[in-house]
């Protein structure tokens, strides 16, 4: 049997990365799904805070087993190189309309993926091309989707997902812009360091 794998709400400092933030009304749409999926699940998942809900870019952050120079002095190097480069290659790319049309349940986690990732691909591959992700920097996702949920317990993953089959998933989110953020996560203090503006 196939089962979920508990993600612990441990803080891991000095985590970096560029994300879309939904506004206060796609907020409350993805609340109310949480509020489903925790009706459901119950304890055995704990629900991403909305105030860090978000659809990441890429991160500009090391893995947890880095190496070498701190997790901020890896940023701080790119920061320092590749900031405004960043903002003028985001600047290029007109704004998005993502569609969130499908509650994906992973055994990591429960996420609302969009049907097309084509706008978050097109602007991820621009990026590579013109800056260099810190060392040790895990490759960006290639799907386009927001983290709502992970697990306290090891429950089976095919009633999991039997369970969630009944929620509908419909929202669509406008990206007008990306926002550097320094440590998205579980109980963190999320900070807004940059915002990068899709094309007018």
């Amino acid at each position: 049997m196939r089962e979920t794998i508990i993600t612990p709400r441990i803080h891991s400092p000095d985590e970096y990365n560029i994300a879309a933030m939904p506004g206060s009304e796609s907020i409350q749409r993805i609340v109310a799904i949480q509020n489903k999926l925790k009706s459901l699940l119950g304890n055995a998942i704990w629900l991403t805070p909305p105030n860090t809900l978000h659809s990441t870019l890429m991160e500009i952050t090391c893995k947890a087993e880095y190496t070498g120079l701190t997790r901020k002095e890896h940023f701080m190097h790119w920061y320092e190189r590749y900031n405004d480069k960043a903002r003028e290659t985001i600047a290029q790319f007109p704004p998005i309309d993502a569609h969130f049309n499908e509650l994906y349940v992973s055994p990591e986690a429960i996420i609302l993926q969009a049907a097309d990732p084509a706008p978050f691909n097109n602007i991820r591959e621009s990026l590579l091309k013109n800056t260099v992700l810190p060392e040790q920097t895990k490759t960006p996702p290639t799907i386009a989707h927001c983290t709502i949920a992970r697990y306290n317990d090891k429950i089976s993953l095919d009633e999991a997902r039997e369970k969630v089959s009944e929620i509908a998933a419909d929202l669509t989110v406008h990206i007008s812009e990306f926002k550097l953020m320094k440590d998205l996560g579980p109980d963190f203090h999320p900070v807004h360091l940059e915002t990068y503006t899709l094309r007018a």
